[in-house]
Order: C-alpha cells, then structure tokens, then sequence
C-alpha cells in the first residue's frame, strides 16, 4: 500500500496501481477527478463529499468502476475486500475503461459547436 499527497505525478501513480482511493472526499472539501484512475483502468473508491464532481461520481458508480465509501471504517472494509478480489477489481476497471470510451470526447464536441457559431463549418 502507497499513500501519496502530490499533485502532477498522480497518472504515473495509477497506472501501477490496483486500487485507488480518490482523496478530497471524506470531507467536505470537493472531492478530486475519478476520471484520471478510471483512465487507465484501475478500481476507484471516493467519500461522499464529491460536490465539485457530483455527474462524474454518479458515472463511476453506474458503470461500476467506482464505489462510494461513508466513512474510514468503510474505506477500510472496501480496500480488504477488494484487495481480496482481483476479478472484482479488474472488473471496476474495465468499467472505468468504458465510461471514458463511451463519454469522451467532449473536447471534439465543443470545438465543433464554436466553429459552427463562427462560421466554420
């Protein structure tokens, strides 16, 4: 188990990682982006303070790559057993794979809607 406080070097971190828990969330500060874990396939637990991710959060759990915790003591039943249960966890990560194939994109989307109030196209 790895605990880490950073910011810049957190996509390196998940890529080697089998479960994250997405900090920010256990209290009401916010929350942090569960799109960056479900990126690169990798089981996702947060707290239920996600306001500043309210439709990302809502997303990870209804495509199950994401499970919300209450509490310490909860995070801590969820981590042993997912740490016991690698399908489940490979499974939360494929579900983290397809919700960022199905709702990418957006980028695309808006670039197409500017150039279409510009004239472009």
């Amino acid at each position: 188990m790895l605990l880490v406080d950073t910011v810049g070097e957190l996509m390196a971190i998940y890529s080697v990682s089998d479960l994250v828990f997405v900090g920010g969330s256990l209290v009401p500060i916010g929350g942090h982006n569960l799109l960056e874990p479900a990126s690169v396939g990798v089981a996702t637990l947060f707290g239920p303070h996600m306001s500043n991710f309210r439709e990302i959060a809502a997303m990870s759990i209804a495509y199950g790559s994401g499970r919300q915790v209450e509490d310490p003591e909860e995070l801590a039943r969820e981590v042993a057993s997912l740490y016991a249960d690698a399908s489940c966890r490979n499974a939360m990560g494929e579900g983290g794979r397809r919700l960022i194939a199905e709702q990418g994109g957006a980028t695309e989307l808006n670039i197409a809607v500017i150039r279409r109030l510009l004239g472009e196209g």
